[in-house]
């Protein structure tokens, strides 16, 4: 006995579900209430035949549209935001690709044009399918667990549809200027790559499921906004294509850094303010106070750096470090010139103590007023036009 097939029940009209019966090339369909008919065995067998007879169907010949260029749906599922790499500066996710077209070779008769069949991913490397790909795609594979993660589905107004399961990694520039406040606008972007804009359009498939980036969870981002950009085209030598892009706006979370960078960095230059309460003539334990903190805030800059790409450009994480080193490093240098003047001039060694006292916090916290309200209050507007 064939072995019972799994209906589906993904609806393709707003108004009116379509009627669907899933077969492959050597099984028979099932109809809702479960009664074995073989109505649509023949679609299979012709199709099977077509797609396999040269002479019928040449899958590297494209279908003739009534008008215009060939018209492309295509529909972008994010699933899940694997990683957003930023030292090799990728954004790695997985998605589901939704592809749709019109191939009136392959229509046939039925009582509804909302009605299709599933077929066999075998079907999916027999017909013309769009030549699309991804231009700032770096890696990708179509997911095989437990089966091949492809599904095609035949309507009976020749309409196509092809899904596929992706793990992708894009390119993404990335601005770190204003790192750890930055925000970063990464690009899934599809084209066509053989047939120019005039033979094949692209154009954009939605869906609910499409357009909720709150669902989206990542560590160390979250996800502000995303736009879609239908009308792009790309000019080379050899003519223009089109193309699509979704652009995504991540917001990184402060919340690490706060603990792990600022609060250390912080109770470090705080602890250098110690060595001016303590006498000049108490060398030893300033200067392990003084070189101690200098070791570690050095460390920690180092520790911030390691996570970043090397650039060229001054990051607001470089500014806060800088500062915060000077400050231990000017600590150092008031109790050198103090322990001097000790040896000379007891009173002006303890005048400068003192107003070393109230002038590196004033400073510092001065410091931190305007850093805040330059890289934080201030911060540019990085949404995508």
């Amino acid at each position: 006995m064939w072995p019972a097939v799994l209906l589906l029940g993904l609806c393709v009209s707003a108004t009116t579900p379509p009627t669907v019966y899933v077969v492959t090339p050597t099984e028979f369909a099932m109809v809702p209430n479960g009664t074995m008919i073989d109505k649509f065995v023949p679609i299979m067998e012709r199709t099977y035949g077509l797609v396999n007879d040269p002479d019928k169907y040449n899958m590297y010949i494209p279908p003739k549209p009534a008008e215009g260029p060939i018209l492309v749906r295509v529909g972008v599922n994010i699933q899940s935001i694997d990683e957003i790499d930023e030292r090799n500066r990728e954004l790695r996710l997985n998605l589901f690709l939704r592809i749709a077209w019109t191939d009136e070779r392959l229509k046939f008769a039925a009582e509804e044009d909302t009605m299709y069949v599933a077929m066999s991913h075998y079907y999916a490397d027999k017909i013309w399918k769009p030549d699309i790909y991804f231009p700032n795609g770096r890696s990708g594979r179509i997911h095989d667990l437990t089966v091949d993660n492809t599904n095609l589905r035949l309507y009976s107004s020749g309409q196509i549809m092809v899904v596929y399961r992706y793990s992708l990694a894009f390119s993404c520039d990335m601005d770190f200027r204003q790192f750890p406040f930055d925000t970063q606008v990464c690009s899934v972007i599809l084209e066509s790559i053989k047939y120019p804009v005039n033979f094949v359009k692209l154009s954009w498939m939605f869906s609910e499921r499409d357009m909720e980036p709150e669902l989206i969870k990542l560590s160390k981002y979250h996800m502000v906004n995303f736009h879609m950009t239908e009308k792009c085209h790309t000019d080379y030598p050899i003519g223009t294509f089109s193309c699509l892009r979704l652009q995504y706006t991540f917001k990184r979370e402060i919340f690490y850094h706060l603990v792990e960078t600022f609060l250390p960095s912080v109770i470090i230059v705080m602890a250098s303010w110690v060595s001016p309460w303590l006498d000049p003539s108490q060398t030893p334990a300033r200067t392990v106070l003084g070189v101690t903190a200098m070791l570690t805030i050095f460390s920690q800059a180092n520790h911030v750096k390691s996570s970043l790409p090397p650039f060229s450009y001054l990051k607001a994480i470089d500014v806060w470090m800088l500062i915060c080193q000077f400050t231990v490093f000017l600590a150092l240098i008031e109790f050198m010139t103090a322990n001097y003047m000790s040896r000379t001039s007891k009173g002006n060694a303890q005048r400068l103590d003192q107003c070393a006292r109230v002038a590196f916090p004033a400073c510092f916290f001065l410091f931190c007023i305007l850093y805040i309200l330059f890289y934080v209050v201030s911060e540019p507007d990085s949404q995508p036009s």
